[in-house]
């Protein structure tokens, strides 16, 4: 598939993943930690199958009332079953297996402002760098950031989020008249309610605002969608 030919598949399949783990508790209430993750993705034509494998090293700070300061470094590599390599202008390079190695960087501050947790702020920033084989047609780097306020005390539970993610890509272009490489903005807003009705039943309803911005005309969208359910448990 070029630069000019875009396609769409309904992703149907199965993933099977194992994530061994082991954390060393340091002084000072700083941690350290250690996750090998392993998956095996399986699709429904026409997309591909694939292996994936790297590791997840943590390192982090405790303090307050379960508050929490991190940050990880997570690479990857993940290894296609038949789906050849691409050249940088998106040709299958025959006799090739694509291959993707991705690099993620995160940064979680998770602070609780008072002793009963009632009031807890969540801020993320982190980054992504993915390169492939071949000519590269795939490769992004990736930044994002998202910040979360949460109220939680029984029986509510209220929440207001905001994401932005931004796309850079090194070598596909917009179009076969445009050779501006494709660049992509997401940004997204919310607020999610919970309301606990009994012990075993609770009302949700949410909002959130979804936009992308792209010099891609094909890419660019807005999204605004509200639900509402009615959750039981037992």
């Amino acid at each position: 598939a070029g630069a000019t030919n875009t396609s769409t598949a309904a992703a149907r399949g199965h993933t099977f993943t194992l994530r061994p783990a082991v954390r060393l508790d340091l002084p000072r209430q700083f941690w350290l930690a250690l996750e090998t993750p392993a998956t095996r993705q399986y699709y429904a034509p026409p997309l591909d199958d694939y292996w994936s494998a790297g590791f997840k090293l943590s390192v982090g700070r405790s303090y307050g009332h379960d508050s929490q300061l991190s940050l990880s470094y997570e690479p990857a590599r993940r290894l296609y079953d038949t789906e050849p390599a691409l050249t940088a202008s998106g040709e299958p390079i025959p006799g090739t297996h694509r291959q993707r190695l991705q690099e993620n960087a995160l940064l979680v501050w998770r602070h609780y402002w008072d002793e009963s947790k009632h009031w807890r702020t969540t801020a993320r920033l982190g980054g992504r760098i993915a390169e492939e084989n071949g000519g590269g047609y795939s490769d992004y780097v990736q930044w994002a950031t998202t910040g979360q306020i949460r109220y939680r005390a029984r029986p509510w539970e209220i929440s207001a989020e905001a994401r932005v993610r931004r796309y850079e890509y090194s070598n596909q272009t917009v179009s076969a008249t445009d050779s501006s490489k494709r660049r992509r903005t997401e940004w997204t807003a919310g607020v999610h309610v919970e309301r606990e009705i009994t012990k075993h039943l609770k009302l949700i309803t949410s909002f959130e605002h979804e936009q992308t911005l792209s010099n891609d005309a094909s890419e660019t969208y807005t999204v605004n969608t509200i639900s509402g359910s009615l959750q039981w448990e037992f």
